[in-house]
C-alpha cells in the first residue's frame, strides 16, 4: 500500500496501523522519456509527463522541477495511470512518464533513459529550500512537522506511551462524527489530558529519532 492509499483509507475512517516500511523508493521511482525524449530536469521545462496524479511518484517529479528553479507549471502535466503513461511514452505520446519499479526496468529494456530517480540529493541531504511538499491534509501541524524534520535533518516518531491504544480506539469512535453528547465530552476530556502529558514531558521523553 502506497503512502496516499494509507492517507486515504484512514480519512476514511478504518483504523490503521502501519507496522512496518518494505521499500525506500530512492532508486525505484523514476521519470522516464523514451528513446529522444528530454535527457535532463532542465529539458523537461515545457515537455508533456504523464503520471498519477497526487501521489509521491507525482510529488517527485515537482521536486526535481523544483531543484531546478522551475514548479509543475513548467510541465504540461496529465494525470495517467502508470501502464497506460508507460505506453504513451513508449509510443511516442508523451515527452516523459513517471514509473515506479518492474515498469521503469521494462521501459529501458525497451529503448527509453531514466531523467533523474526519486534521489535528487544522492550526495547529501537537500537543503529546505529545494524542497516542496505535497500532502492529502495541509492543516499547520502537520506542515510544522515537515518543516521541523527536514530543518534539522532528522527522522522522529513518537515515543512509546503517548499514543497508544486508547487513544487509536478514542479517534475511531469520534471519526465518524456520531457520537452522543457523553462521548464528545469524553473526548475532549481525553485530548486535554493528552495534550498535558504532552506539554509536561520532557522532548527527550516525546520522540524517538534517527
Amino acid at each position: 500500500m502506497n503512502t496516499t492509499s494509507v492517507l486515504l483509507a484512514n480519512a476514511a475512517g478504518n483504523p490503521v496501523r502501519i507496522i512496518n516500511g518494505v521499500s525506500r523508493p530512492a532508486e525505484t521511482f523514476a521519470i522516464v522519456a523514451g528513446k529522444n525524449g528530454p535527457a535532463s530536469i532542465e529539458e523537461l521545462k515545457g515537455a508533456t509527463v504523464a503520471g498519477p496524479k497526487g501521489t509521491v511518484l507525482h510529488q517527485m517529479l515537482v521536486a526535481a522541477l523544483n531543484s531546478k528553479g522551475m514548479t509543475i507549471d513548467d510541465v504540461n502535466f496529465i494525470s495517467m495511470k502508470l501502464p497506460r503513461a508507460r505506453t504513451a511514452m513508449l509510443a511516442g505520446k508523451i515527452d516523459a512518464a513517471l514509473l515506479a519499479a518492474s515498469l521503469v526496468i521494462k521501459s529501458v529494456d525497451a529503448g527509453a533513459h531514466i531523467v533523474t530517480t526519486a534521489d535528487l540529493s544522492p550526495a547529501g541531504s537537500p537543503e529546505r529550500e529545494v524542497i516542496s511538499t505535497l500532502v492529502a491534509f495541509p492543516g499547520p501541524g502537520i506542515l510544522d512537522c515537515i518543516e521541523y524534520v527536514t530543518r534539522r535533518r532528522r527522522g522522529y516518531w513518537p515515543a512509546p506511551g503517548f499514543f497508544d491504544e486508547t487513544f487509536l480506539q478514542m479517534v475511531r469512535r469520534y471519526q465518524p462524527g456520531n457520537n452522543t453528547p457523553a462521548e464528545e465530552v469524553a473526548c475532549q476530556q481525553f485530548k486535554q489530558q493528552l495534550v498535558g502529558k504532552l506539554l509536561g514531558a520532557a522532548e527527550s521523553e516525546l520522540f524517538c529519532s534517527t
